[in-house]
């Protein structure tokens, strides 16, 4: 009776080895986007919850949109401009010391700080802006239009097509108020810069944001309902432009307001792209 034992031989062994990489190659690029997918549910998720906590605040606020801080004259674009420069406000958007902001004002609505995040982003550290660790603070991925801020729902033309909040590509303790609303200083009585009569936005093209995922991101809209779309699938129009678009974008000069965004890696920073932010006259 033979009682040797078997093994392998070192071809057969190669052959294994050789048939795992190749299981690996196939599957761990499928397994990278079941998570980044996932990762995009739960942040649309998180759109939606906060859309409709925006919704929940503009029936107790009179049919108005949340409102943000006036520094000086000047709407303050990011809340914690108000907190001492050389250091991060300890509670986020939620600090005493923070300008009024969004984040502040549907908070009650929500009750959980987990949905103002993206599980895509990363946390950007620094001051005075960076993610803060203390418990209970106010951090956030996403971003208020400007042109929402203090405007009723009812003033609306399209209220379905208008975005209200988009993504920022890092979490912060700043609740973004982007595109920013042209305004003068307190010593002109605090006017707002306006092309023929009508307030202006700038910074709609702005290069950190709207590419979380992929080439597009998830955005919440004045009827309360959130999405996905591509980035250059959104137009001016969508921020509530309703004029012509001036543009430092690939084409340069004016566009019409349902010219798309430029995709972010052709995009430097297009700070100076504004345009007449009238929700009302969207068509």
């Amino acid at each position: 009776m033979n009682n040797r034992n078997k093994a392998f031989t070192l071809i057969e062994l190669l052959v294994v080895i050789a048939i795992i990489a190749i299981l690996a190659a196939i599957l761990f690029p499928v397994f990278a986007q079941a998570k980044a997918a996932a990762k995009k549910t739960s942040c649309l998720s998180n759109f939606k919850q906060l859309g409709l906590a925006t919704m929940m605040y503009t029936n107790d606020a009179d049919d108005t949109m949340p409102y943000t801080g006036d520094n000086g004259g000047f709407w303050a674009w990011y809340p914690s401009e108000n907190c001492n420069g050389n250091q991060i406000c300890a509670k986020g958007f939620l600090d005493s010391g923070a300008f009024q902001n969004w984040g502040a004002e549907i908070f009650p609505y929500t009750k959980n700080l987990g949905i103002f995040i993206c599980p895509s982003a990363t946390k950007v550290s620094g001051v005075p802006y960076g993610f803060s660790n203390n418990a209970g603070a106010g951090n956030t991925t996403y971003d208020f239009n400007g042109a929402m801020v203090g405007v009723t729902t009812t003033s609306m033309s399209q209220p379905a097509s208008t975005i209200v909040l988009q993504s920022t590509d890092g979490t912060t303790i700043d609740a973004y108020m982007q595109p920013t609303i042209f305004n003068v200083n307190s010593t002109n009585n605090n006017t707002l810069i306006t092309v023929n009569g009508v307030p202006a936005c700038n910074g709609i093209d702005i290069s950190w944001m709207g590419e979380v995922h992929g080439k597009g991101d998830n955005y919440a809209y004045g009827d309360g309902h959130a999405k996905y779309a591509e980035r250059t699938a959104i137009k001016f129009k969508n921020f509530g432009i309703s004029s012509d678009v001036y543009s430092y974008g690939p084409t340069g000069g004016t566009v019409p307001n349902t010219t798309g965004l430029t995709d972010v890696k052709n995009n430097p920073n297009y700070w100076y792209t504004w345009g007449n932010c009238d929700l009302s006259a969207i068509n």
